[in-house]
């Protein structure tokens, strides 16, 4: 049926999202060459309304990385508004942070809330004190009240997004370019981030239709890239911020849910509880494409689940198996 309403004459949008939903019926039924046309065919289609050039995300990663490396002194680290109430987790997406977050927000004194904007909005509030391309120069200018201030205005406007629990969880993907500024305005924030293979991370990316932004996952050579300036960007954060970011390997978490689970409520200082291991009975709304994986306990089928997709996806195993 859906086939057939492809001959029809619908509106583009509506043709992308039925391509995407094709190619995850036929990968249901096993027919991943069928599936791999469909995911293909509404990528391209989808790419060319995208805005997205990977060597100018690749130049402000650069940028990112050699702004912070030369102020190392200049940069007050020191003015932040402290807090421990923040958790922030990111990394890519469909790279485990909902499942993270539920496994997390089971605690008893851990709030989910949602992916937040509002470090983002603190970027181009800080952005628009003069008119620069970024907001990096300015960190230079800001006194150590300003600073401090952004932070609380951090906790100030998320606060529609909590209840009455001590840490709150902002699970953002795309906080990761912004751990600089996120270490100076917070610095008692605490950082996961949620690492998967990059053979199945970018896949998954691929084969998701994003309701909006993630620009960069609709062309597999482009996510490749994203990916590896990713893994680059965040290789710099740990050596400049060493031992205050906790990665999590969502292949490590499938094999060894338990000693995972320990170890980020050990990195929270935060006492085990049996709650953590039975999150998928939590019955907190999930709104993000990950929302059905959660409801289920751990399971182990999307490990190398690329395999199933090999041939199609020469143009990832490429950047990955140099």
């Amino acid at each position: 049926l859906m086939e057939n309403s492809l001959k029809e004459k619908i509106q583009e949008q509506e043709k992308i999202q039925m391509l995407f939903a094709l190619g995850k019926a036929h990968e249901s039924n096993g027919d991943y060459t069928k599936s791999f046309e469909f995911y293909e065919k509404g990528n391209w289609m989808q790419r060319k309304i995208v805005d997205y050039n990977a060597q100018e995300n690749a130049n402000n990663i650069d940028s990112i990385i050699d702004f912070f490396e030369k102020n190392k002194k200049n940069i007050d680290f020191n003015s932040g508004y402290e807090t421990n109430d923040p958790i922030f987790i990111l990394g890519l997406p469909r790279a485990g942070s909902t499942l993270l977050e539920q496994i997390l927000s089971s605690h008893s004194r851990i709030e989910g809330t949602q992916e937040l904007h509002n470090i983002m909005t603190i970027g181009r509030r800080i952005k628009s004190l003069d008119d620069s391309d970024n907001y990096l120069n300015n960190l230079l200018d800001l006194d150590s009240e300003s600073i401090k201030m952004y932070g609380k205005m951090f906790i100030d406007e998320t606060k529609w997004a909590r209840n009455d629990k001590d840490f709150f969880i902002d699970k953002m993907p795309n906080n990761f370019p912004h751990i600089g500024l996120i270490k100076m305005i917070l610095p008692n924030a605490k950082i996961i981030d949620a690492r998967r293979n990059p053979m199945d991370g970018c896949f998954s990316c691929f084969k998701q239709y994003f309701a909006k932004g993630q620009h960069f996952t609709y062309d597999l050579d482009d996510i490749a890239r994203y990916y590896k300036d990713y893994e680059r960007l965040m290789g710099f954060w740990n050596n400049y911020f060493p031992k205050s970011i906790h990665t999590v390997l969502y292949e490590n978490v499938i094999n060894n849910p338990e000693e995972e689970v320990r170890k980020m409520l050990d990195y929270l200082e935060l006492p085990f509880e049996e709650s953590c291991m039975n999150f998928y009975k939590s019955a907190r709304p999930v709104k993000t494409a990950s929302s059905e994986q959660v409801r289920q306990p751990i399971y182990k089928s999307a490990l190398n689940y690329w395999k199933n997709f090999e041939d199609d996806l020469t143009v990832l195993s490429k950047h990955f198996n140099e």
